[in-house]
């Protein structure tokens, strides 16, 4: 069984994957698009500008994500990532919840508090001895 670190760990996974496919087509348009303009008004003139720009995005869109093959990998990479959360996370938050129903955190509070104490005391006692030798 996986820990909850380890659970976030391949959430950041797929949402960085799906942040770099983002970055990349947005890097590939922008560098393309000059180029298209020039192209788009040369054939525009004579071909039907609907079919090419279907074409063209098809085209794009194949290439970045790895056409059906690229695109059925990330769903499912997604859907394993989801599959996981919704079958570990229940189990977390039980085990979290039941920590805290424990009594724990007091217990190891109480303790630290009794420390504390001692420590006050223990200065104070030391207060008195010195007041009377002194005296």
């Amino acid at each position: 069984m996986k820990s909850f670190e380890q659970f976030r760990t391949d959430i950041k996974e797929v949402a960085s994957d799906m942040s770099g496919l983002e970055n990349t087509m947005k890097k590939f348009a922008n560098q393309i698009q000059p180029k298209l303009k020039g192209i788009a008004k040369e054939v525009g003139k004579n071909v039907d500008t609907e079919k090419l720009k279907n074409t063209i995005n098809t085209t794009v869109i194949d290439k970045l994500t790895g056409g059906e093959d690229g695109r059925a990998k990330l769903v499912k990479k997604v859907g394993d990532g989801f599959e996981k959360a919704s079958d570990e996370l229940p189990n977390a938050m039980n085990r979290f919840n039941d920590f805290l129903n424990s009594g724990t955190i007091e217990k190891k509070m109480n303790h630290l508090q009794s420390k504390f104490s001692n420590i006050a005391n223990a200065g104070e006692t030391k207060k008195r001895t010195m007041k009377k030798e002194i005296s």
